[in-house]
């Protein structure tokens, strides 16, 4: 625990920065029925029954001192995702940070290895190098302030249901 909140305390350096990363699932479910109309002044009623049409997964990549987020859908939260994802914090977002902190929950998908098994090993050593990770203790993953990202994004956008992937 003290990790994570030493360097959320740091000041970092101009060529380091900070982010948050978490994943998460959404459902899409589509109604069987017409939801009843509303009545001024109250919520839409929706039936019980509706059709499962599996799940998306969704990537949060967020910095605080860069006010920078990003959200990733993907149809899977696998290891070769995360890879790719940070490659891209890497090369795409951030090509000119020397060190990226990051902060993310101790998922068996966030291991430096996997790295390895997913890209060549120069590549591979360069991303290692690049990325300092700060693992958020088990049962304490309201540490990491993409928790708080995740919040307002499924209290304010997802907080329906959304039939597929094409229709958010």
């Amino acid at each position: 625990m003290e990790d994570v909140l030493d360097i959320y305390a740091r000041e970092l350096p101009e060529d380091e920065m900070l982010i948050c990363m978490d994943e998460s699932n959404k459902q899409h479910i589509e109604e069987t029925k017409t939801p009843i109309p509303l009545k001024i002044g109250e919520s839409l009623k929706y039936d019980y029954e509706y059709k499962r049409n599996g799940v998306s997964a969704l990537f949060v990549f967020f910095s605080l001192d860069q006010s920078w987020r990003n959200v990733i859908v993907e149809d899977y939260k696998r290891a070769q995702e995360w890879v790719k994802h940070m490659k891209d914090l890497s090369a795409i977002h951030f090509p000119n940070k020397r060190k990226i902190h990051i902060v993310l929950d101790n998922f068996k998908t966030h291991n430096p290895a996997k790295f390895y098994e997913y890209f060549d090993p120069k590549t591979a050593r360069r991303l290692i190098e690049k990325f300092e990770s700060h693992f958020t203790p088990k049962h304490a993953s309201w540490l990491n302030m993409a928790e708080i990202e995740f919040s307002v994004l499924f209290r304010q956008a997802l907080n329906k249901r959304i039939p597929n992937l094409y229709e958010w």
